[in-house]
């Protein structure tokens, strides 16, 4: 911390710790980080990240591995962060139900390229491109009574070797020869910006696209 003394580098440190949920944070700001189990790990990257109140704050899978309760206490820090000297937060993450909650706007993207972007009250509940629709589908409380949850087919494609046309048309089960041969461009409708050749032909809900048959006996 440049331009404060070593006592309130030391005191602002172990405040950081304290706001993410670190117990006994004036014992443990001076453990190693082997001492420390992997959520708390997490949670002392995010406190340093926040501690010089910067001016954008970007997490990535912030809530990864963590419960409830500390999910949303280790979120609550880069909130009141932005709330207090209008730091921007950009999220990285596939937990839409975290999504919900702390954007304002959802860039949806695939294999680098932007798939659908809308508000964040809007994109997760109401998909319109077929990647977006994937991602609620994966949530437990969407699954239909004696189905499986879906999971996409394939792999994703590999980063300098992406396919002819649309990166997701090999996992789409709405890919039509158009999505294979053109990369589609973005595009406005109602109200959001979509990459994809067959947005309107969503079913509705758009996530039983991807679910998997009853199980069978």
């Amino acid at each position: 911390m440049a331009g404060v003394s070593r006592k309130e580098a030391r005191t602002r440190a172990v405040a950081g710790l304290d706001r993410v949920g670190i117990p006994d944070a004036a014992r443990r700001s001076r453990a190693f980080p082997h001492e420390y189990s992997g959520g708390m790990r997490q949670r002392a990257v995010i406190a340093m990240a926040t501690v010089n109140e910067p001016d954008v704050v970007v997490a990535d899978e912030p809530t990864t591995a963590l419960d409830e309760e500390r999910r949303d206490q280790v979120l609550r820090l880069p909130a009141e962060q932005r709330e207090a000297v209008g730091a921007a937060l950009v999220l990285v993450t596939h937990d839409m139900d975290v999504v919900g909650g702390h954007a304002d706007r959802v860039p949806v993207m695939y294999a680098g390229r932007l798939t659908e972007l809308g508000a964040a009250d809007e994109a997760p509940a109401r998909p319109r491109a077929p990647c977006t629709a994937g991602l609620p589908a994966s949530l437990p409380r969407n699954a239909l009574p004696e189905r499986h949850l879906p999971a996409l087919r394939g792999t994703p494609p590999v980063p300098g070797a992406l396919p002819t046309g649309c990166a997701f048309a090999p996992r789409c089960p709405l890919a039509a020869d158009a999505c294979r041969t053109a990369e589609p461009e973005p595009r406005e409708v109602d109200g959001r910006l979509l990459a994809c050749h067959r947005a309107e032909e969503l079913p509705h809900p758009a996530h039983a696209l991807f679910l998997k048959e009853p199980r069978t006996a």
